[in-house]
């Protein structure tokens, strides 16, 4: 939990949803302004904090969602957000970083501008009448892996020139492979046990 993380939006918009909660998970430095936040808006009862849940246990909390909220500030490489998609959970993030490659506006979720919760609150209210659905044809799979993949070795190529011997560029692209073996959407999560 940090201020880029932006969670000062979900709480503004959870404010006129009556029968919304909300789970933050995950500990940071903003950890303690937010739960003030919290209690200042009179939502302690609705929100959740779990603190700091391991890796594995993440995806419990993913399958157990209706919505994920991605309200961050800096949309960086998210695996949280792959899990969802794989899940067919709807996403609603903003449109920052990596949130457009993953998600397809209006079919697998919403793109919002950042710090707009009002749009936050219309997108979510309509998420619980039902007015808002995830299409049925929407991919239950990762859409923007193959973008990623690319983004990265555009990276690397651009790279190549800084490198003070082919050797050095060959160890980073090693490393590049396994991290991309490590986050490959199947199979990312296992359940926490019951």
């Amino acid at each position: 939990v940090t201020r880029t993380k932006n969670l000062d939006m979900i709480l503004g918009a959870l404010e006129n949803l009556p029968g919304a909660r909300l789970a933050v998970v995950g500990d940071g430095p903003d950890l303690e302004r937010v739960k003030a936040l919290t209690r200042e808006k009179r939502l302690e009862d609705r929100v959740l904090f779990t603190g700091k849940v391991p890796r594995h246990d993440v995806a419990g909390y993913v399958k157990e969602c209706d919505v994920l909220i991605l309200s961050s500030r800096i949309g960086r490489f998210n695996y949280v957000l792959m899990e969802a998609t794989n899940r067919g959970k709807p996403v609603v993030a903003t449109r920052d970083g990596f949130h457009p490659d993953f998600v397809e506006h209006a079919v697998t979720g919403w793109l919002l501008d950042n710090q707009d919760s009002i749009s936050l609150h219309e997108v979510l209210e309509g998420i619980s009448s039902g007015r808002l659905i995830l299409s049925p044809d929407a991919p239950r799979s990762v859409a923007g892996w193959e973008s990623m993949v690319a983004q990265i070795g555009e990276l690397l190529e651009s790279l190549a020139s800084l490198w003070v011997s082919p050797a050095q560029a060959v160890i980073v692209s090693f490393v590049v492979l396994i991290a991309t073996l490590m986050f490959r959407p199947t199979g990312l999560f296992v359940p926490p046990p019951k």
